[in-house]
């Protein structure tokens, strides 16, 4: 069973917060949130069925809640206002996602320096939990995926029992572009800005992220490369050297 309250309470949402919530339907999760960061805060209510955002503000005039507002995304783009958000939360919606590094990287321009993004997935690590194993999701997998699109996974909470509620931080610009922008010519070569980076004997690598860009290529989702040499010098140190 799911435990709304208890997972709202877990994740701390405070007066005066600006939440997204992303995949939001009709407003289940929407309209608590809306209540616990009161007057001051404010809710956008993502959804990419303009039908749910139609049912969503009924219910939000019906509750008499006036800090809710719609925003009607695609499946690549939240389209929620850059740099606004202290949390994003996804209820059971992250493995829906049909292109989940576009929308990482839409909400990831969303949050605040120091937001949050947040998702309740439920526990893939748990086969007695009768929801198809499509619907359910590893905290590893998660972990991979999200992070390859420029964010670090900052807290795991487990002790709702059917669902995971895992916290990722965003990570600063020149890290997050290495991170989420492997070269589509392997992980073991990067072509930044006109220079090219090999891996070498001398570097330390980061596995994690050669594990991502295998996970995405082998989802047929493949990144991109859009990096400027001069933001990513510090991050690469250490990764690449110039050849």
């Amino acid at each position: 069973e799911e435990q709304p309250d208890k997972a709202l309470d877990l994740i701390g949402f405070q007066p005066g917060m600006t939440v997204a919530d992303v995949g939001a339907g009709t407003g289940y999760m929407t309209l608590r949130i809306a209540k616990r960061v009161g007057a001051a805060g404010k809710v956008y209510a993502n959804d990419i069925q303009p039908e749910m955002l139609d049912r969503l503000s009924d219910n939000a005039r019906r509750a008499k809640l006036d800090n809710v507002e719609t925003v009607l995304g695609s499946e690549a783009d939240a389209r929620l206002p850059a740099g606004k958000m202290d949390f994003i939360i996804l209820v059971d919606v992250y493995h829906e996602f049909s292109r989940p590094q576009e929308m990482l990287r839409s909400m990831w321009k969303a949050l605040k320096p120091d937001g949050r993004l947040v998702l309740l997935e439920y526990k893939k690590e748990d086969p007695s939990i009768p929801i198809r194993p499509d619907h359910k999701m590893f905290t590893a997998d998660v972990k991979t995926e999200v992070e390859a699109e420029g964010y670090k996974l900052d807290k795991v909470i487990d002790t709702l029992s059917r669902q995971h509620i895992i916290f990722f931080r965003k990570l600063p610009r020149g890290a997050a572009e290495v991170a989420a922008n492997l070269s589509e010519q392997g992980p073991d070569r990067l072509e930044l800005g006109g220079k090219r980076f090999q891996q070498g004997r001398q570097c330390s690598p980061q596995p994690q992220l050669f594990e991502a860009y295998d996970r995405f290529v082998n989802r047929g989702r493949k990144p991109l490369v859009d990096l400027m040499a001069d933001r990513v010098d510090v991050p690469v140190r250490g990764l690449y050297h110039s050849t």
